[in-house]
Parts: C-alpha cells; sequence; structure tokens
C-alpha cells in the first residue's frame, strides 16, 4: 500500500476535509436556510398547485422596525409569492414559537380577486383644543369618516381635550381583477400600485362597503359612483 509521505500534501487534505465539515454544518444551523425550508414547506402544503416564486425573510428589531433578516438575526417574519396559471398571490407568515403560521393570504391577481370591494386608506389625526374643528375639517379638505353619525370625537376633560378625526386618506376599488384607486385630483379611478395583499395586511386600511364609498366621494368629490 502506497503511503502518502509529503507531509504538506497531507495538511492540505486535512484542511479540505475540515473546511467541507464547516460549511456543512454552517448550513446546516443557518437560519436563513432553515427558515426558508420551513416557510416553504408551510406554503406548499397549503398550495401544492402553486410555484414558489418568492420569499423574503424578515425579522423585528428592538426598535419594532421590520428588517432583512441574516445569519445573525433569526426570522421571525416571512413574505411569499406564489403563482398558479394567471393567479398570483401573496402570503404572509409569522414564526410562532417553533412553527411557521400564515397570518394572510390574499391573491394580487387573476379569478379570485374580490371584484366590487372598497377599502379606505385612514389616518387617525388628533388635534388640539383651539382650533374651530369644524373650519379645521374644511380648511385641512379631510374626507371624513364619521363614526356614529359624528364627524370627529372628543377625548379629555372640559379643562384639557382634544379632538380626534378619522381621514380617509385614498379609496381604492377592486374590479377586473385589478386594484384601481380613486384619483382625488382628476376625480377618476386609476389603476392602483398598490396591491391588495398590503391592502389586507397592513392595519392602516380599512374595508368600506359600496353605500359608505358612494357617500364619501359623492361629499367631498361630487363624484357618481356607479
Amino acid at each position: 500500500m502506497n503511503k502518502i509521505k509529503n507531509p504538506y500534501l497531507i495538511l492540505i487534505l486535512l484542511f479540505i476535509v475540515l473546511t467541507v465539515i464547516w460549511l456543512i454544518f454552517f448550513s446546516m444551523q443557518s437560519p436563513i436556510i432553515g427558515g426558508n425550508k420551513s416557510i416553504t414547506g408551510v406554503v406548499s402544503k397549503a398550495y401544492p398547485d402553486y410555484e414558489i416564486k418568492n420569499v423574503e425573510l424578515f425579522y423585528v428589531d428592538f426598535y419594532s422596525t421590520i428588517r432583512p433578516a441574516d445569519d445573525e438575526h433569526k426570522p421571525t417574519e416571512a413574505t411569499v409569492t406564489i403563482q398558479k396559471d394567471d393567479e398570483v398571490r401573496t402570503i404572509y407568515l409569522k414564526k410562532e414559537f417553533r412553527s411557521w403560521k400564515i397570518i394572510s393570504d390574499s391573491p394580487d391577481s387573476g379569478p379570485n380577486m374580490p371584484n366590487g370591494d372598497y377599502y379606505a386608506e385612514i389616518n387617525i389625526i388628533n388635534v388640539g383644543q383651539a382650533v374651530n374643528m369644524e373650519e379645521h375639517i374644511k380648511e385641512e379638505k379631510y374626507w371624513v369618516i364619521p363614526r356614529d353619525g359624528k364627524d370627529y370625537e372628543v377625548f379629555g376633560d372640559d379643562n384639557d381635550f382634544y379632538y380626534s378625526v378619522i381621514v380617509c386618506e385614498n379609496i381604492y376599488k377592486i374590479m377586473n381583477n385589478s386594484v384601481y384607486e380613486f384619483d382625488k385630483k382628476e376625480s377618476k379611478w386609476v389603476k392602483s400600485t398598490r396591491k391588495l395583499s398590503e391592502i389586507q395586511y397592513y392595519g392602516n386600511y380599512e374595508k368600506i362597503t359600496k353605500k359608505e364609498a358612494q357617500e364619501l366621494l359623492k361629499k367631498y368629490a361630487s363624484y357618481k359612483e356607479k
């Protein structure tokens, strides 16, 4: 049997073996790789006939800011895009204990779009007591979403209080299997860059009825919605 007599060759072979072992161990421990496999497993089980097009992993930092995950920060949230024929869906997941859970799941194109639904992008604005609230609403041209028949609420006591008003920043409508938003300047519906999955996932959007949308458009834009 031939023996390897060159000590340098032995060291090189040993280095290669140790490097391979380290890379295998690292890949097994990587939170990115591990998270990806777990997430795609959950999504594939829910949608076995769909192709996974994209996976994005995130974590929440000390300041509650959502940031892209890396090998130093384990993912706790994920966004997955899947597709089947003309339908594209976006799925939001969160890690609960040791398993991933789907928390939101919406189509962004295709025949399953909820045509005829309306959504309002809302903003809650608080105003100090020094203003005349009725005049302030007119001056700022707020599109107010009333609550219990009132355009605004008053919080506090007689000596220290403030006004709170719910303002509609934008109105969205699902039609022709796409998202449209109302252009306030042009008083017409235009195709939006906003995706339905974002509207249904984030908390600053609220589903409204067709009647509520019609009233807002008629009152603030003199637009008659069909």
